[in-house]
């Protein structure tokens, strides 16, 4: 019979979370290391740890070892439990690569809106009832089913993760999901309205600048973050690799985390030249006082005053990227997967999201 050896047992912080491991012999009499989640890392929770090492030691010393570790596990069943938002913080800052701005905005608004929901609410305490009043909370926000349920989407990641630490131990989150109205189709400017909003514009300080988005169909953020660095020597092509967030008024990453060229048309490559001549700093299209566009505030003093006074139909300033991919797709200048490519989506959201007929022709005959 293989003599047991006294175990000695450690406690380290693992990505916030209390962790007990030791080396002993399994029930065969084979070394083995074992290890136990102790929630976490709190004054709490960290005492109840140290107690439960030493009962390890103890049991191993005088061959009352428990092989199945039920006896062990039963003193941190209720670990002290973490505030939602502490939970979010750990997550952000183990999980989220920090490149990923977008993403991290994301994770960050939402942990926002639980502590607007229920302040100090913790993880253990979000039962399924409390979930489904969270989810109602959001759609009372305003948010779209499709906004609501990427956001549950991430909360699951969240659980999920923090299950597997220990931190939490039921995820009321995996059934929840809001019903989706359809999408509706996106209706792009006719090359008549084209025109229009592009006379009206001439001479004024934002022309470029909606000359460029009718012209690149790039994200409104793309264009507003776009440095001269991005833009190659004869301004024929342009580097899509960073966009400015509105809400944190920060450069980040591209919403798909993903950079791209783009070649520009002659009439774009010109303009760009014209622009690059009289540049006075590193943005390409800067506002009137230097810094990034405020697009909410171009939106609201600019643009949507503009169509009113044409007598067009209004759709946001996003509309001129369907507008730009729907004129591509339909003249038959690019395939789908090239114009998937220039503005960095995939070939299935190009269709679903930002073609739009620019035509309708009648269904043929057989006969």
């Amino acid at each position: 019979m293989v003599r047991a050896k006294k175990g000695s047992v450690s406690i380290s912080n693992v990505d916030g979370c209390l962790r007990l491991r030791w080396n002993y012999f399994d029930e065969l009499g084979r070394q083995k290391r074992f290890t136990i989640s102790a929630g976490a890392v709190s004054e709490t929770n960290r005492k109840a740890a140290e107690r439960l090492a030493r009962q390890i030691e103890l049991d191993i010393a005088s061959g009352n070892y428990d092989y199945s570790l039920k006896k062990y596990k039963q003193g941190l069943d209720r670990p002290e439990s973490i505030t939602v938002e502490a939970l979010f913080e750990r997550y952000i800052n183990t999980v989220i690569d920090s490149d990923r701005t977008s993403s991290v905005d994301r994770y960050k608004t939402i942990r926002n809106h639980f502590a607007k929901f229920q302040r100090s609410i913790t993880a253990d305490g979000c039962t399924e009832k409390k979930a489904i009043a969270f989810m109602r909370y959001l759609q009372n926000c305003g948010q779209s089913g499709e906004t609501v349920n990427m956001n549950l989407t991430c909360i699951r990641a969240v659980w999920v993760w923090a299950i597997k630490k220990g931190l939490v131990h039921v995820n009321p989150w995996l059934d929840l999901k809001v019903d989706v109205e359809p999408r509706e189709q996106a209706k792009p400017f006719t090359i008549d309205e084209i025109s229009k909003i592009l006379k009206s514009f001439q001479g004024g300080f934002y022309e470029s600048f909606v000359r460029f988005m009718l012209g690149v169909g790039c994200r409104i953020g793309e264009a507003v973050a776009l440095d001269w660095n991005a833009v190659n020597d004869d301004c024929s092509e342009v580097f899509i690799k960073q966009a400015y967030n509105l809400r944190s008024r920060k450069i980040k990453s591209t919403k798909t985390g993903k950079t791209r060229y783009v070649p520009v048309s002659s009439k774009i490559q010109a303009l760009l030249q014209e622009l690059r001549k009289s540049a006075t700093s590193d943005i390409v299209f800067p506002s009137p006082k230097g810094g990034r566009i405020d697009r909410a505030n171009f939106r609201k003093r600019y643009w949507k005053p503009t169509l009113e006074k044409l007598g067009i139909e209004y759709r946001s300033p996003y509309n001129t990227r369907h507008t730009r991919w729907s004129h591509e797709i339909a003249s038959g200048n690019l395939d789908i997967a090239t114009a998937a490519q220039y503005a960095g989506n995939r070939p299935r959201t190009m269709l679903d999201r930002y073609y739009g007929a620019t035509k309708r022709p009648k269904l043929s005959d057989f006969d």
